[in-house]
């Protein structure tokens, strides 16, 4: 609990990342590019955990003239010093074409060499579904950066992984708008899953209502921004979700848990009263 305190404190000493550029200069006058920490401590009180883990969760960097590849390196330089025994990004790791292939893929590969790394599609990342092949179109390269980056990007699919001794169900689903979903294939029906944690991958935590026959215990999103602007009177009125409950943070649903992070980028390059977020889970 100590470390967890420790962590916790480091909430408050937010930075700015200067830059020239008119969408950083804008961007600084608000929240934009301010950094912050939170740190949650999940319980699965039926679930085998032989020893806490630590979930490094990062979600939307959206990759562009909004969002530079060095504060996007800033935040994993920033995320890799909590020491995350894994790590999961959940989507929109650009915005559009162009972005800086070869650098962007030396700054991600940063992830892997720290803790191992999976990752689901977000709804910009240009990956249509293939419904013939089952598989996606990949028609902005992230498939292929993430591969060369060495994150383990899970498309419809699940896998087993060893965290010191203990073993997590790991999974990740395409994005919900992509309409391609292959839920039977990625989770086991409810009741029927292992006596391990399954933690699910997937963008847009609307995904839920899609998913509620299916077996998971905690589910890992992004998407929203945490809304990108709150406004006074107000609140969130551009949050990109239905149901408007699940905008950011932490919430217990029909006995399990999801998890939204603001996440680290934006679109249109601003944020108000919403800053960036670095998320840092432990299972326990």
């Amino acid at each position: 609990m100590n470390s967890i305190k420790q962590l916790a404190s480091w909430k408050i000493r937010n930075f700015i990342l200067p830059d020239s550029t008119t969408h950083l200069k804008i961007g600084q006058l608000f929240s934009t590019y301010k950094l912050t920490l939170n740190v949650e401590q999940i319980s699965f009180p039926n679930k085998v955990l032989k020893h806490p883990v630590r979930v490094l969760h990062l979600s939307d960097f959206h990759a562009s003239s909004a969002v530079p590849l060095s504060f996007i390196e800033k935040a994993i330089r920033r995320g890799i010093e909590l020491a995350p025994d894994l790590i999961c990004i959940t989507g929109d790791f650009v915005t559009g074409m162009p972005y800086k292939y070869q650098e962007y893929q030396q700054i991600l590969a940063l992830l892997p060499a720290a803790a191992p790394t999976f990752s689901c599609f977000g709804n910009h990342d240009g990956c249509d579904h293939n419904f013939e092949t089952q598989s996606y179109y990949d028609k902005l390269g992230v498939g292929q950066l993430l591969i060369d980056s060495g994150i383990h990007n899970l498309y419809n699919e699940s896998q087993n992984i060893i965290i010191g001794n203990q073993e997590i169900n790991i999974a990740g689903l395409s994005d919900l708008k992509s309409h391609g979903m292959c839920t039977e294939q990625t989770l086991p029906s409810r009741g029927d899953g292992p006596e391990i944690p399954i933690v699910l991958m997937a963008h847009n935590p609307d995904t839920k209502d899609k998913i509620v026959n299916f077996d998971w215990d905690l589910m890992l999103s992004g998407h929203t921004h945490g809304g990108q602007i709150k406004l006074p009177l107000w609140g969130t009125p551009f949050a990109p979700v239905v149901d408007k409950r699940f905008i950011e943070g932490l919430k217990q649903w029909d006995d399990r848990w999801i998890h939204v992070t603001r996440g680290i980028g934006n679109v249109h390059g601003i944020r108000i009263n919403c800053p960036p977020q670095i998320s840092l889970l432990e299972l326990i």
